[in-house]
């Protein structure tokens, strides 16, 4: 539901404002938020342009993608706590091959590709 995505990537965009002040909290759920907004991204190519969820999505990618460049030094190291990803190269892994996401994220050095 493309109502229920946009409802999601605004509130996504809420929390990673506050993220950006608790590392922990970067810790535990960065990965796992850029999981879900990456597969909220890919499933709303067919949605009507005049709700703008790839728009609102696409920030949430940008601004999570930061956030995880400025903590990949402690991403790269394995948390058995965290839900979805144990460590930024799992995440890496996870996403395919060409994306420009992981050059970008690569680019820092901290990722083994």
């Amino acid at each position: 539901n493309p109502y229920k995505r946009l409802g999601c990537a605004i509130s996504m965009h809420q929390i990673c404002l506050i993220f950006s002040s608790h590392p922990r909290l970067i810790d535990l759920f960065v990965l796992e938020m850029l999981h879900n907004s990456i597969l909220s991204l890919r499933h709303c190519t067919n949605d009507d342009p005049s709700i703008e969820t790839t728009e609102k999505i696409s920030v949430v990618v940008r601004t999570l993608t930061e956030q995880i460049v400025k903590s990949s030094a402690t991403l790269v190291k394995p948390n058995k706590d965290r839900r979805h990803h144990s460590d930024l190269n799992d995440f890496l892994d996870w996403l395919r091959p060409d994306s420009l996401l992981r050059g970008l994220l690569s680019i820092r050095g901290h990722v083994h590709l």
